[in-house]
């Protein structure tokens, strides 16, 4: 299903324009279904995007899916070539982004979607792409939490406004600060927050995410860009009294 990617990783040629799947902002679960934002998927599938004043217009390019699909932020009525249809949720606007319904708007482009556990595979055999996602958690979860502090360190959402001038190395714990203080010398905050901004994460999709049994222990795997390369990286996590903050950042295996 879901996968994300990382920057201290091994670097990988980068696939054509278009044929990695990733995300500029983190999908979400919503009254039980994923949503995505809107771009990244129709373009992924081969097609092309139109988006103005609540009004969406997708049109096909796969080959194996709909030539042309409508959709209407917060109207659960869609239409596929001809057909109007019926959705189990309308699309809707999360933090400024707005997303549609992953399942249906997949699969009108002629893509497979199959879910299994915590994953969902994604596949356009027409095309020969396939992605691995994370079904992403309910964003007020202790998993939706630690994913948004991951949106945070990738620059993808801005950290809370706490008036910090290092507010992307205020999202390590103790001890990774102080490992980083080590490393870098006592500017290392300041460095992180010159880091981020050079990183210029484009976009990035959670392959797989897991919370330990205390509750007070995480990971995610990222599959990322940054500049041309795709990247994979794993990031661990501990629960602090101020909430989670990011503990580990390495090559994913």
């Amino acid at each position: 299903m879901i996968a994300i990617c990382a920057l201290a990783a091994s670097l990988a040629a980068p696939p054509a324009a278009g044929q990695e799947l990733l995300f500029d902002a983190q999908p979400v679960t919503l009254q039980g279904h994923v949503l995505v934002p809107l771009r990244a998927l129709f373009e992924w599938a081969g097609g092309t995007v139109l988006y103005q004043a609540g009004h969406i217009t997708a049109r096909g390019g796969g080959g194996a899916g709909a030539d042309r699909l409508e959709l209407w932020v917060n109207k659960k009525q869609a239409r596929l070539g001809n057909t109007d249809v019926q959705l189990d949720i309308a699309p809707t606007i999360v933090d400024g982004r707005v997303m549609v319904p992953l399942r249906f708007s997949a699969e009108a482009f002629g893509a497979w979607v199959k879910a299994q556990g915590r994953q969902i595979e994604l596949s356009l055999p027409q095309l020969n792409r396939t992605a691995t996602m994370a079904i992403p958690p309910a964003p007020d979860s202790l998993l939706g939490k630690m994913w948004r502090v991951a949106s945070m360190h990738y620059g993808l959402v801005a950290p809370p406004k706490t008036g910090s001038k290092t507010p992307h190395f205020d999202l390590y714990s103790p001890a990774r600060q102080a490992a980083l203080k080590r490393e870098l010398g006592k500017d290392a905050a300041q460095k992180v927050e010159e880091q981020t901004k050079a990183r210029a994460v484009a976009g990035l999709r959670v392959e797989q995410d897991f919370l330990a049994e205390d509750q007070k222990h995480g990971w995610l795997v990222a599959c990322l860009r940054a500049g041309p390369q795709t990247q994979r990286q794993k990031l661990s996590f501990v629960l602090e009294r101020t909430g989670w903050r990011l503990d580990q950042v390495e090559p994913a295996p």
